[in-house]
């Protein structure tokens, strides 16, 4: 009962409080065995600690492998969901090779007492909301991001899981109608993605705007889903006064 409400807690974050989650991070594991326990521990943990500092450094930084290889010993409570929950068993599927989300949720102390120990600290200061607006040129097809088009739907989800991923909270227009209220005291990263037969991938420039100077950033020839990371990653530097994410 107590793994099933984490899992509904964790799927609901903070969004009723529009705060957001900097203690919980998730990674894909295959089978809930300890060696992939370990592994996606450490992943889950690099994930908090850029969350909650605003450096994406952090999330490649050697520095990190040590605090990494003992992720277990900074957790306040994990869980798995499953990823076929909704698929029938078959009589000779175990649950090694099943595919499950880890869900960790580290206890605040000691993951800033990590932080620190790589000069680092925690933002905890409320943070604004982010209104997107980007133009995508996928093969040609021409569009904009938006809250409820069907063509954008796979990039709306990727940006969406980035945003979750750096403790964001980004708004997006309709793709047609009025557009909602926004709060004008937020910041909005605009810019576009197109893919590139010459880069082999997704090309992403960024600009944003509202959080002091207007900063400008990009990637080159990656999926579409790295790019919307590596979008909120800049947005979340920025937010932090961190340096921002060069290709």
């Amino acid at each position: 009962m107590k793994r099933l409400l984490l899992i509904l807690l964790v799927l609901s974050g903070t969004a009723q409080a529009q705060l957001p989650d900097l203690v919980t991070g998730r990674a894909f594991v295959t089978g809930t065995r300890l060696e992939t326990r370990i592994d996606g521990l450490a992943t889950a943990l690099r994930h908090v600690l850029v969350k909650r500092s605003g450096n994406w450094a952090l999330e490649e930084d050697p520095r990190v492998d040590r605090i990494a290889a003992h992720a277990e010993s900074l957790l306040a409570d994990l869980a798995y969901l499953d990823r076929m929950t909704d698929l029938p068993r078959h009589d000779e599927q175990g649950t090694r090779d099943r595919p499950f989300d880890l869900i960790a949720r580290f206890a605040p102390d000691k993951l800033d007492e990590a932080l620190r120990s790589l000069g680092e600290r925690p933002y905890l200061a409320p943070r604004p909301d982010i209104v997107v607006q980007i133009d995508i040129d996928d093969h040609g097809e021409k569009l904009k991001l938006s809250a409820d088009g069907e063509a954008d739907e796979r990039q709306r989800q990727a940006l969406l899981a980035a945003a979750d991923r750096f403790g964001l909270h980004v708004v997006l227009t309709p793709r047609e109608g009025s557009s909602p209220a926004i709060n004008r005291r937020g910041a909005v990263l605009s810019g576009s993605l197109v893919w590139s037969e010459a880069d082999f991938g997704w090309v992403g420039s960024w600009k944003l705007q509202g959080l002091g100077p207007q900063r400008s950033w990009g990637i080159k020839g990656v999926s579409f889903d790295e790019a919307y990371r590596n979008a909120m990653a800049g947005t979340l530097a920025a937010l932090t006064h961190h340096k921002l994410p060069t290709p």
